[in-house]
């Protein structure tokens, strides 16, 4: 679907006359909770059993399987619990320096609102992406629940407004019988299931990278100085550097460097370049090359903006599933984070309330309390410097 506004419309009409449907047709409403599907305000969801397969398949594990299961679950929540706490601490110590001298807070956190923070064109995909994480999360906690020999009561799909879902409904009281290890075990699975595709995503994506050409691109001058060299000589923008005084150039770093090098000089460059087109990620030849001979003093600017953009020879393919599975690097990594994460509605917060409720009650909710309300604070910044760069 070429427009996404169609598609979102589309949707939650489709949500709103099921709605009403079942609202006014006890017959339909039975028939479709005779079929596992229950009908929300904006939400569907569809039950897909007690998961017996599932326990068919996990039958064969054994003891071993279950002390590498735990051992990695845990082992990766404490690396991700940690990695997590590192860009707190960094990132609250920014904004404290940035408030405390009048500047302004930045945040690495931007959440993820399709038409705010992020293009409405990347929303299929996206959600789709989404959807994958959120169902690999909720079959890993089924899986190891059934391998703990924990009863899952059932698990499901659905959507949520445009948002898909999904979901395991162990049985309360086989889970809280269960011993503290198998417990800590089935929560932390959902986490070790994102952070393992999130990590072949990763794999993917080095892959790719491989097959991806990159040029070095002038995207424009600095013409509030009309006596920096690269003003003077009015390089055609945007252009593909080629080669400096003979040296070809095939690398943005190399050009840096070269820069970096001759700073504190006077000197002479000869700069061959192509003249290009970007189209989005690319930077499309065309056939003009041009020359250009500039002399910079020494401690002077060039006075280009540059930038690093896709060869137009990478194959589109290659191009579009990069795109797409750093995306899909990103939703994995960012939901196994968030769940890692000591908070309240989180799967950390469970384990952190299992490893804390025994020594102190009161420890335990500072620690969440603090955790929440310090990656709240930092989503907002992050919303605002994002609404900020946006505004024109």
């Amino acid at each position: 679907m070429n427009d996404p506004y169609i598609y979102i419309a589309s949707l939650l009409l489709i949500e709103a006359l099921l709605y009403v449907l079942v609202k006014k047709g006890v017959k339909f409403r039975e028939t479709l909770e005779k079929h596992g599907v229950e009908v929300g305000f904006l939400s569907i969801t569809v039950d897909l059993g007690n998961a017996s397969r599932l326990r068919r398949a996990s039958s064969l594990s054994g003891g071993s399987v279950r002390r590498v299961i735990f051992i990695a679950g845990i082992s990766n929540m404490a690396f991700l619990v940690a990695y997590l706490y590192f860009i707190l601490v960094s990132s609250l110590r920014s904004v404290f320096v940035a408030v405390s001298t009048g500047g302004t807070p930045t945040s690495p956190f931007i959440p993820i609102i399709p038409g705010v923070t992020v293009g409405l064109n990347v929303l299929p995909p996206l959600l789709v992406f989404i959807g994958i994480a959120i169902a690999v999360h909720e079959l890993m906690h089924a899986v190891v629940a059934i391998i703990e020999g924990v009863k899952v009561d059932s698990w499901g799909i659905g959507v949520f407004a445009i948002f898909p879902l999904a979901y395991v409904k162990p049985s309360e009281s086989s889970f809280n019988g269960a011993s503290r290890r198998s417990r800590l075990s089935i929560l932390s699975a959902g986490i070790l299931g994102n952070s393992l595709v999130a990590l072949l995503a990763l794999t993917i994506i080095s892959l790719l990278s491989q097959q991806v050409a990159v040029v070095p691109v002038i995207i424009d001058l600095d013409r509030s100085n009309a006596s920096l060299p690269a003003v003077q000589a009015n390089i055609s923008t945007p252009s593909i550097i080629l080669e400096v005084n003979g040296s070809k150039i095939t690398k943005l770093s190399d050009f840096i460097s070269l820069l970096s090098d001759l700073s504190n000089e006077s000197s002479v460059l000869v700069l061959k370049t192509r003249r290009c087109v970007i189209e989005g990620y690319r930077a499309v030849e065309t056939d003009v090359t041009d020359v250009y001979v500039l002399h910079k003093p020494a401690g002077s600017k060039l006075g280009v903006y540059l930038n690093e953009l896709i060869s137009s020879t990478t194959p589109t393919y290659a191009v579009d599933t990069l795109i797409y599975m750093n995306w899909f690097f990103i939703v994995n990594l960012s939901l196994a984070l968030i769940n890692a994460a000591p908070l309240f509605i989180t799967d950390g917060g469970r384990i952190t309330t299992e490893v804390l409720s025994r020594v102190s009650t009161k420890a335990n909710f500072l620690v969440q309390g603090a955790t929440s309300l310090s990656i709240v604070t930092l989503l907002i910044i992050g919303l605002l410097n994002s609404l900020t760069s946006s505004t024109p």
